[in-house]
């Protein structure tokens, strides 16, 4: 036998180990002396079968991988050609890969065009250079069946003419690209006729606004639809020039938001309105407070027609009233009632302070008469407790004792008359 039998089974096919052993040296030597570069795969989006193209066709991945460049004393191809066009620069390279390396990190994460292997027509963004090639050969038996196996490919590219292809694949050095090769001055594409394809908007951050009169734009930074008239003008919601005040519609969760210098300040959903605050002419609702801002000024709670003004809770604080009145400006009663079995009870130890005056004051006129059981303290003679029953003022507690009425204290002076003669 000719061929060292320790290393190959027989006719030329190594054995499994020697296979492995030799494409981990490969792998190691380009690890050593290659470059990295990005692989990115070509994407079909309506391709003319006639004519075996697609003018729509896009990037949307990349793939770091490392490769070793074949042409060390630069650039080959024909270089730089003047025709009638002006000057065309014609470079082409050739990279060396391994097979394994590109299985794992390229053909395992992505569905290719013709699976199992790079394709012509897929793009190398060769950092270093800032430079893209198209794979215009794939060379897969080269170097010929080394122990039975072919653990390489080699990629022969050339310089990549750009076509209006879409670059989106994460990383700026290469999706910028597409704003410095595109001839489009529009910077835009869509489908004729029946086409299934969509209106593609120019995009940017904020710093690459042009901010010309007609501008329309997608804001990658916010995430918004813009067109610029004299301002910035926001789509999908209400902004302000700065966009750091607005109003739109939340997309999670079907909300309004309402915001204010960059702060979200309210929302309002099926069940609520929230919002830390709320002024609405000279009142201003905060918290668990129902206030004025107008000083002096007063907060009244008015119902509709019969309507009434609850106020639900075990306890009724009044300590925060500077003056500590409850004042009841009609000539109606303020009446305090009760439900159920319910009673009312006044606490404390100092003491209860009713109405008080003189004989002058017990009636308040023609227009609100006396109320059976009106209690007062009389002033008159050293003071006393009485109650109004419907017809005369009745003696409840105080120095002045039982009272007569007239009638009666004039029958007594008739008697006393009598019997004294």
């Amino acid at each position: 036998m000719a061929i060292n039998h320790h290393f190959q089974g027989g006719n030329g096919i190594g054995n499994t180990n020697e296979k492995k052993l030799y494409e981990d040296l490969i792998i190691e030597g380009l690890k050593i002396y290659g470059h990295d570069v990005y692989y990115l795969p070509r994407t079909l989006v309506n391709q003319d079968l006639i004519l075996g193209e697609d003018s729509l066709s896009k990037f949307d991945d990349s793939y770091l991988i490392e490769m070793y460049v074949e042409t060390t004393e630069g650039l080959a191809g024909e270089q730089e050609l003047i025709n009638k066009f002006g000057l065309e620069i014609r470079e082409e390279t050739t990279f060396m890969l391994s097979k394994r390396r590109w299985n794992d990190a390229v053909d395992s994460y992505h569905t290719m065009i013709k699976e199992g292997r790079p394709n012509e027509g897929d793009i190398i963004y060769y950092p270093l250079l800032n430079k893209f090639f198209e794979i215009s050969f794939v060379e897969d038996q080269e170097p010929f069946f080394q122990l039975g196996n072919l653990p390489v490919y080699k990629l022969r590219a050339r310089t990549w003419e750009y076509s209006s292809e879409r670059l989106n694949t994460g990383v700026t050095d290469i999706d910028s690209a597409e704003d410095a090769f595109s001839l489009d001055q529009l910077a835009h594409q869509f489908m004729l006729e029946d086409g299934t394809g969509a209106l593609q908007f120019p995009k940017g951050n904020i710093a690459q606004r042009r901010n010309e009169a007609g501008d329309v734009r997608f804001n990658s930074q916010l995430g918004v639809f813009e067109g610029f008239s004299t301002g910035t003008v926001t789509f999908g919601g209400i902004f302000s020039d700065d966009q750091q005040t607005s109003v739109q519609v939340n997309p999670v969760n079907n909300h309004l938001d309402f915001s204010a210098d960059g702060s979200l300040v309210g929302t309002i959903n099926i069940a609520q309105v929230e919002m830390p605050g709320l002024q609405t002419d000279d009142i201003l609702i905060d918290g668990k407070k129902i206030t004025t801002n107008v000083s002096n000024s007063d907060l009244e709670l008015t119902p509709n027609g019969t309507g009434a003004v609850n106020i639900i809770g075990n306890t009724i604080n009044l300590s925060s009233l500077s003056s500590g009145i409850i004042k009841n400006d009609s000539t109606g009663a303020l009446t305090i009632s009760a439900t159920d079995q319910g009673y009312h009870k006044i606490g404390g130890t100092f003491g209860v302070r009713i109405p008080s005056g003189d004989n002058s004051d017990r009636d308040a006129g023609d227009s609100v008469p006396n109320q059976i059981g009106d209690t007062r303290f009389n002033r008159t003679n050293g003071g006393f407790l009485e109650t109004w029953d419907g017809n005369v003022w009745q003696v409840s507690a105080g120095g002045g004792g039982e009272t007569l009425s007239q009638a009666e204290m004039e029958d007594l002076i008739l008697e006393f008359s009598l019997a004294l003669g």
